[in-house]
């Protein structure tokens, strides 16, 4: 996540921690001091949904039948803890560091001036391929910053760490009898089609890869977001980000979120929902594939024809255990 400040300041805290339950109770033994943190989570949501009625109300509607569900899967972010400046000549001068964060770790104060990334210097280089540098790390990655303080630069090099978000559920209202009934005969059916894939794909051996559009990909090599609608003959939520599978060639249906001003769309499909692509992909176990749709801006006005993009995979990670 990236939050500008009123002088183009860039945040490179990766990572909001957010904990939210469907209910007062908790499934876990909490410290007093994330009890403290819940108590006013919830004073927080109390406020902004009597905000969220009074709008209703405004428009005329029937604030008895609103209901709102929330369901974010848990992910892994880097917690870089950085918030630059941008804009100052000399590199990205740093406007402030989170605290628990590894920029802290790393000893990186308010004022410094990070001079070069991963051995790229802004000054020398456009500024979005050097920032980009920093957007694309990735819990595992090594990172080496060239500081600069008191006329004296220091590299600094280090291993990043991930933080974990918890899933949020969030269920605000009650739905009509009518949409539990068939929300129930919906779960059940998904249940009963997930049970008969697990049986499908589970063989002798329980590891995995992963196929993933979690990380936005960088647009300095015109790469651009994706999100995946089916695999193989299984359709699936495109609002997940992260998919296990079993060793072995998989075929995945993959929709491109290009965002380029030199592209214009003329054909309108479904909202939000690019054209797609059937891509093969052979996974291997404990293995992370990053996806991405590569923009050829040589054929961005043959849109009608697909020739524009390709899906691809842009990074690789080894090693990261995997098991179904």
């Amino acid at each position: 996540m990236i939050y500008k400040q009123l002088i183009k300041a860039k945040s490179l805290n990766l990572l909001a921690v957010l904990v939210l339950f469907s209910s007062v109770s908790n499934a876990t033994q909490t410290t007093p001091e994330s009890e403290a943190l819940i108590e006013e989570l919830v004073k927080q949501i109390s406020s902004t949904m009597i905000a969220v009625v009074d709008a209703e109300k405004k428009a005329g509607k029937d604030v008895n039948d609103l209901h709102i569900t929330l369901d974010i899967p848990g992910k892994h972010s880097p917690n870089l803890g950085l918030i630059l400046n941008v804009d100052d000549k000399k590199g990205f001068r740093v406007l402030n560091v989170t605290p628990g964060s590894l920029a802290e770790s790393l000893e990186i104060r308010q004022g410094d001036l990070i001079a070069a990334i991963n051995g790229v210097s802004p000054d020398s280089s456009d500024k979005k391929v050097v920032f980009a540098e920093l957007e694309n790390t990735l819990p595992g990655d090594t990172i080496i910053f060239d500081v600069y303080r008191n006329g004296v630069t220091k590299r600094i090099e280090a291993l990043v760490e991930g933080q974990y978000t918890p899933a949020i559920k969030l269920e605000i209202g009650e739905s009509s009898a009518k949409n539990e009934q068939e929300s129930s005969v919906e779960e059940q059916e998904a249940s009963a089609s997930n049970k008969i894939e697990d049986n499908e794909t589970l063989s002798e051996s329980s590891v995995c890869g992963v196929i993933s559009t979690f990380f936005k990909p960088p647009e300095t090599r015109n790469l651009y977001s994706v999100f995946i609608s089916q695999i193989g003959e299984r359709k699936i939520l495109s609002s997940n980000t992260s998919y296990k599978l079993p060793p072995g060639k998989h075929v995945i249906r993959v929709h491109e979120a290009i965002d380029d001003p030199f592209f214009k769309r003329y054909t309108r499909s479904t909202v939000h929902r690019g054209q797609f692509l059937d891509f093969e992909i052979e996974v291997k176990e404990n293995t992370t594939y990053y996806l991405a749709a590569e923009f050829n801006r040589n054929a961005r006005f043959k849109e009608r024809t697909g020739d524009y993009w390709k899906p691809v995979v842009w990074r690789v990670r080894e090693d990261r255990p995997c098991e179904l």
